[in-house]
């Protein structure tokens, strides 16, 4: 029941923030809801909802899908209307201090009699952002030069949103996907072998992939990693002490499992492994999207 209540909280702050149509409302909204699912995913893996909150949750995932698209439209909307007013304000009433106040000796806006040329360029890029926002999702916005440098630095951020949106999504589909598989564990004894009514992939537009066996998963371990060398500690010098060092380490552990995954963003299937390369990114980084239920403990296995 507290998990339960904690899920509604979340549910209670997502729709608080859809009535929004601010992008970073749009951000923070993604943001929740994948930690709602990461707890949604920790609950079904504990085997404690019964199976009418299950059922609950199949629907409630299916409006979150569903939401991630119809605020996207209305984000899209409220961010050409902010913009366009910005550069409204900034060609007509910038430096206006109004009749109460002192006035400035000039205006932003008079600057245009004085640099023609930068204040073509400014008209010229609202007309561009003017056709550019004539788009319902953000996977249509320009995701490199076009032009109008006024444009590249305000969109600059837009166009990856539509991987956000596509990993949300798929988010959503495996959880669906799990908590079929363990409403029929409930009904069968054991979770199914093969699941033929999985949902689309948005990233390969094929079937999410399904497996019951183990499966290999990165964890950080919080682990000590060296020993510093002895030195006098401040009391005196007839005391000796040391310190150890801990961080956390990632590990590969296989653990004994169902799965479901997603390909990711770069479209290949890396067996349901989310890993980053040493670096961050590049060719050696896995970038699938899974959930698992864990049916047994992880046991760490060497890379």
């Amino acid at each position: 029941e507290t998990a339960a209540k904690a899920i509604t909280r979340m549910d209670n702050i997502c729709d608080f923030l859809q009535k929004d149509h601010f992008y970073i409302s749009y951000l923070v909204w993604m943001t929740i809801g994948n930690i709602r699912l990461e707890a949604l995913n920790k609950i079904l893996e504990a085997g404690i909802p019964p199976e009418k909150w299950l059922e609950e949750q199949l629907q409630i995932l299916t409006e979150m899908e569903a939401k991630v698209r119809q605020m996207e439209k209305q984000v899209l909307y409220g961010e050409a209307v902010s913009l366009f007013n910005t550069l409204h304000w900034l060609a007509h009433y910038a430096g206006y201090a109004g009749n109460d106040m002192k006035k400035t000796s000039l205006y932003f806006h008079s600057l245009r009699f004085f640099f023609p040329q930068g204040w073509w360029q400014a008209a010229s890029n609202g007309k561009g952002l003017a056709q550019i926002f004539h788009v319902s999702e953000f996977a249509q916005l320009p995701d490199k030069a076009t032009g109008y440098p006024c444009i590249v630095m305000a969109c600059a951020g837009y166009h990856q949103t539509n991987r956000r949106i596509l990993g949300f999504t798929a988010s959503c589909r495996i959880l669906r996907g799990l908590i079929e598989a363990e409403l029929l564990k409930r009904s069968t004894g054991d979770y199914p072998e093969t699941m033929n009514n999985l949902l689309i992939d948005p990233f390969s537009g094929q079937l999410l992939k399904y497996r019951k066996e183990p499966c290999q998963i990165i964890v950080h371990v919080y682990q000590k990693v060296r020993k510093d060398e002895e030195m006098p500690s401040a009391e005196g010098m007839d005391d000796i002490h040391t310190e150890d060092s801990y961080e956390f380490v990632a590990e590969k552990c296989t653990v004994e499992a169902v799965q479901i995954w997603s390909v990711g963003p770069d479209g290949i299937d890396d067996d349901g492994m989310l890993q980053e390369s040493e670096y961050g990114s590049g060719e050696n980084a896995k970038d699938d999207i899974n959930f698992i239920i864990r049916l047994d403990k992880p046991s760490t296995v060497s890379n």
